[in-house]
């Protein structure tokens, strides 16, 4: 990955290693890839750049673009063979720091930690959701496995981890001290969505891999309770957009309350198609359910997006990220209530914000440049 170097306050020879367990091959990760490109691009800019650590499929492990190791699997004992060579690569260059997404302890991933810090560099180890307990269910025994390590040797990650990296607002994950960080975004390359008042149709979208937490359920439950009112008078149609393990449910859901012509699901769509699925949208859906997994205060990627699009847009959770400026995002109740329809339409056909206004949001609180200079400022 190149970056373009600019307002250096390091030497641009100062090099890092990012090191995740995310498929970089997976459509359905291209959310989360976007996120560490945006990232990573931004500590450019503050003259570190960064070599890559990770799966390109569930097999093979790459340093850059070279394979360094081909596993029949990322599990329990297989683990020990991947953090043997991701520390012998790490050995090779003079790292000023190891950033790590957090992908669950166990015995062999504390011993690299410790060989790591032994031989002086600095670990910050990002956790995408916290507390995660309640999002991660074991579905097999071998699963059941996984998450027991996780629970005894997650204990001992703060003897080795200088700082970690929350997206929520706790001082301590683990006994480690935390840098509190928003999303950020690359705004410019999310095209502004414009589109015209409410007529006869009022659209929602809604981009996820879909999960338990982003509770589309009452979205659909809504439009339910909507249309068996006689006075409905606008029509509504939603359009969720990914992949993801919830679908199926949200599917029979939608057409046991005979919405099929209402709810259109169109599967995973990245860049220029997945524009073109926000032409003709008034209002986008976050995240609505993720109290389902303990959390109440987040920050998540995906309203940064959609606000730097131009959109309004609704959530079931307080954003750390938004100020008092942003009358264009409309909470709910972190509850199971369905959504409220009707004041979904009040809320859009109450706003004053243009699209441009709402961009210019984004571009004031979203960008990652803001973000990592926290980290910079600790290095």
């Amino acid at each position: 990955m190149k970056f373009v170097q600019s307002n250096k306050i390091f030497e641009p020879t100062q090099k890092a290693l990012y090191f995740h367990f995310e498929d970089t091959e997976n459509p359905q990760k291209k959310g989360v890839l976007n996120k560490i490109k945006g990232k990573t691009e931004a500590f450019a800019d503050y003259g570190i750049s960064f070599d890559f650590i990770y799966f390109k499929n569930k097999n093979e492990f790459f340093f850059n673009e070279n394979k360094i190791l081909h596993v029949p699997s990322r599990i329990l004992f297989f683990r020990k063979f991947i953090f043997k060579r991701a520390y012998k690569q790490l050995k090779k260059e003079n790292y000023i720091f190891l950033y790590i997404r957090y992908f669950g302890s166990e015995k062999y991933f504390i011993k690299f930690l410790k060989k790591v810090k032994k031989i002086g560099i600095k670990v910050f180890l990002e956790f995408p959701t916290f507390p995660y307990d309640d999002e991660v269910k074991a579905l097999n025994f071998i699963e059941k496995i996984i998450i027991s390590k996780d629970k005894k040797f997650r204990t001992k990650l703060h003897n080795y981890v200088f700082r970690a990296i929350s997206f929520a607002n706790i001082d301590e994950i683990l006994n480690i001290q935390t840098i509190k960080l928003q999303n950020g975004i690359d705004v410019e390359r999310l095209p502004l969505s414009k589109t015209e008042k409410i007529n006869d149709i009022f659209n929602l979208i809604a981009v996820a891999n879909v999960s338990r937490w982003h509770a589309f359920d009452r979205v659909i439950i809504g439009m339910k309770n909507y249309f068996q009112n006689a006075n409905a008078g606008i029509d509504v149609h939603l359009k969720i957009v990914g992949g993801g393990n919830e679908l199926e449910s949200l599917k029979e859901l939608t057409n046991k309350f005979g919405l099929n012509s209402k709810v259109s699901f169109i599967g995973p769509k990245m860049a220029q198609e997945l524009d073109r699925e926000f032409e003709g949208v008034h209002m986008a859906v976050g995240s609505l359910g993720l109290h389902r997994i303990g959390l109440f205060e987040n920050s998540t990627l995906k309203i940064g997006e959609y606000t730097a699009r131009g959109m309004a847009s609704v959530i079931g959770y307080k954003d750390l990220s938004l100020t008092t400026e942003a009358k264009f995002v409309m909470q709910i109740p972190s509850d199971e209530s369905a959504v409220d329809i009707k004041e979904l339409i009040e809320f859009y056909e109450s706003l004053t914000l243009t699209p441009d206004e709402i961009r210019q949001y984004a571009e004031k609180h979203f960008t990652w440049k803001n973000q990592v200079k926290k980290i910079i400022d600790l290095i």
